[in-house]
Formats: structure tokens, sequence, C-alpha cells
């Protein structure tokens, strides 16, 4: 089996250094392993899999803090000073959960 390149992507995760590597093709049939017991094919399907869920949550995650940092706090701070209505605040809020919406 051919193995793409979430599932390499997942693979450097699980150890430091140089630990696989391909001979040839990026087959599993051609990855050595050194040094640990070689993952089997569903291992390694199903930490890509999550693996690709757990990085796409910290994406939602990091343009959701950035959103907030420069759209909701603003405005927060405006309706402490009586500049801007709370529903406001609350209102952008919402629009930056609709605009970022965490994975099912």
């Amino acid at each position: 089996m051919k193995l793409r390149q979430k599932h390499i992507d997942y693979l450097v995760t699980l150890h430091c250094g140089q630990w696989f590597g391909f001979e040839g093709e990026r087959t599993y049939e051609n990855m050595w392993v050194e040094g640990y017991d070689k993952p089997s094919l569903v291992q390694i399907e199903e930490g890509a899999k999550k693996h690709s869920e757990e990085a796409k949550l910290q994406q939602v995650e990091t343009n959701r803090r950035s959103a907030y940092r420069n759209e909701s706090d603003p405005l927060f701070l405006k309706w402490q000073r009586g500049e801007a209505t709370e529903q406001e605040w609350l209102d952008k809020i919402e629009e930056i959960k609709d605009r970022f919406p965490k994975p099912e």
C-alpha cells in the first residue's frame, strides 16, 4: 500500500529522530523501521485519521483565538465603556464561531 502524506505526518509524531524511512517508493512494504516495532497498516491509518482531526481542531481554535483578540475583545472593551452594546459583542462572538466551526 502506498503511504500518503497524512500517514507520514502521523508517523513522524510517534518517535524522535530518524526511526523510519523507505527504500524506493513510499509504500508500507518498502518502509524500514529502526529501534521500534513497525506499526501495522491499521495503526497507521487510524493514527493518521486521529492526527488529522486533531490538527483541524487546533487550526479552528487558533483561528478563533485570533478573531476573538482582533474582533470581539475590542467590542467587549467598547461595551464596558458604553460605546457598544453587549448584544453587539455577543453577536460578534457567534459570528466568529460560525465562521470557524469545530469539526464534527
